[in-house]
């Protein structure tokens, strides 16, 4: 390795700066330096670095020491392209094995070039494949870039859409919380709203069954088209040893819609008369007469239509107390209940 300082490269002549790698020629005579990696390439084996010999010396040894300031490095590969010798001259240029110039060449090149002009020629082929390979290198590495780029674009459009992953299931996370939340909410108020409706029904109930109080319920009275209530009532409450005058009826008529004609003949058994027979509702002035009918009802079960002088047939008549369409189905149910128990 020469100790001689250099500034400047030898091969593409700029200077040297501190990032640079270098490498020296081994040969003390020569002294030459060199960007290792821009002008020379790549060394197979690091311990090549101190027998390296320049490009320079190397076409040296090989022109039997002759020097040619003009060998190129690999920075100065252009600049011997364009000093190589035309298409149509390459072939009057000897053979590699052959040292001297043909007659031909020497007629068309001046005599003080030629010995430049013929190592030049030997370099040109390998300076082009050098050349491919560099533009191969550099295609390959804008290529790289590009995949980097779009890796970046793609790791950064991942990101983006983990970032609003995550706000979705936050998201449907207050929003399950809050649907849970109304759950519970509207079952409450749906408990505490059904108990107010049954509230209010309990109510109007009770409102109904107190506008009937005064009222009586008869059943079993074979129905007719010119009968006279009024009459029958008078004669019924006579029967059952009752004080029933004119002025203690509010009003009194039969209740429900009006059965065909067909229904009355089609029947036959008592039962069947009592059953489709609609029931006579009087209406009391006062409720106490209407609760002394009940009480002497209930001490005379067997009164008959015969007895009230309607119709022809004995079947039997029932005085019962008016109740509304809830309290009468939950009298059914209870003396439903009490029959199958076995309770009098």
């Amino acid at each position: 390795m020469s100790t001689q300082t250099i500034s400047s490269c030898a091969g593409c002549t700029s200077g040297f700066s501190r990032r640079d790698k270098i490498i020296d020629c081994s040969r003390t005579s020569c002294g030459k330096r060199y960007h290792k990696d821009d002008c020379i390439g790549p060394i197979p084996l690091d311990g090549e670095l101190s027998t390296w010999i320049c490009p320079q010396c190397v076409c040296e040894s090989r022109m039997g020491g002759a020097k040619n300031p003009s060998t190129p490095g690999r920075g100065t590969l252009r600049s011997h392209e364009s000093r190589s010798v035309p298409p149509q001259q390459m072939k009057a240029l000897p053979s590699s094995d052959s040292q001297a110039p043909s007659p031909e060449l020497k007629e068309t090149l001046p005599p003080s070039n030629l010995q430049a002009q013929l190592p030049q020629s030997k370099m040109a082929l390998p300076s082009s494949d050098l050349q491919a390979l560099t533009d191969e290198i550099r295609l390959l590495r804008a290529t790289v870039f590009s995949f980097k780029q779009e890796i970046e674009t793609i790791s950064s459009s991942v990101s983006k859409i983990n970032k609003q992953l995550e706000e979705v299931v936050a998201h449907i996370s207050i929003t399950d919380v809050r649907i849970s939340a109304l759950e519970k909410r509207s079952e409450t108020e749906s408990a505490l709203l059904k108990q107010q409706v049954s509230s209010l029904q309990e109510q109007l109930n009770t409102q109904a069954q107190a506008h009937v109080r005064n009222e009586i319920e008869i059943i079993g009275l074979p129905e007719s088209s010119n009968e006279n209530l009024q009459h029958i009532a008078m004669v019924a409450a006579k029967k059952l040893g009752v004080d029933l005058k004119d002025q203690d009826v509010d009003w009194i008529t039969r209740a429900g819609p009006i059965q065909a004609k067909s229904t009355h003949a089609s029947v036959s058994s008592r039962t069947d008369v009592a059953q489709f027979c609609r029931p006579v509702v009087m209406r009391l002035v006062r409720r106490t007469k209407r609760d002394e009918l009940l009480k002497a009802t209930k001490g005379r079960k067997s009164v008959t239509a015969s007895d009230l002088q309607v119709g022809d047939k004995p079947t039997k008549v029932f005085f019962n107390e008016r109740l509304t369409r809830e309290n009468r189905l939950l009298f059914r149910e209870a003396r439903l209940r009490a029959s199958q128990a076995g309770y009098k």
